[in-house]
């Protein structure tokens, strides 16, 4: 991962054509993506069963989180969506950027979080559930 990757661009309104679906959908794909790379690269068992862990957990809430999000704003979704480019990188040292790649992550999701005009219980829920999914990741390697 580049040192500087910003994940996505869900505060980025410099992007035109763009709506809120596509960033989340980018932002979660990629950051699905990102991970899954870095279970499969990996040779350290703490990280290798954490990640496919949180992988897990967080593939089944962002199912709900996009079921959620289409019933609330079934008048705001797109009726096409042409490409959606997903940034990937992985090289050897990169577990040392994992931590960071996912703090960044999280305060993407705090920043969607906080700024959103609804209080939709529903994902407001999973919004949580994954921010706390995240922090008990990151605690459990920052152990290790």
């Amino acid at each position: 991962m580049p040192k500087n990757k910003k994940i996505c661009y869900i505060e980025n309104n410099d992007v035109v054509n763009i709506n809120n679906f596509e960033k989340l959908f980018i932002l979660f794909n990629e950051f699905l993506c990102t991970i899954k790379l870095h279970y499969l690269m990996t040779n350290k068992y703490i990280i290798h069963t954490s990640i496919n862990n949180l992988y897990n957990n967080l593939l089944s809430l962002i199912h709900k989180f996009f079921e959620e999000y289409i019933i609330l704003y079934k008048t705001n979704m797109p009726s096409t969506i042409n490409n959606i480019t997903i940034n990937l990188s992985y090289n050897n040292n990169s577990n040392n950027e994992l931590i960071p790649y996912i703090i960044n992550f999280r305060n993407n999701i705090k920043h969607y979080y906080d700024n959103k005009e609804d209080n939709n219980i529903g994902i407001n829920i999973i919004l949580n559930d994954i921010m706390y999914l995240i922090n008990k990741f990151i605690y459990i390697i920052t152990l290790e």
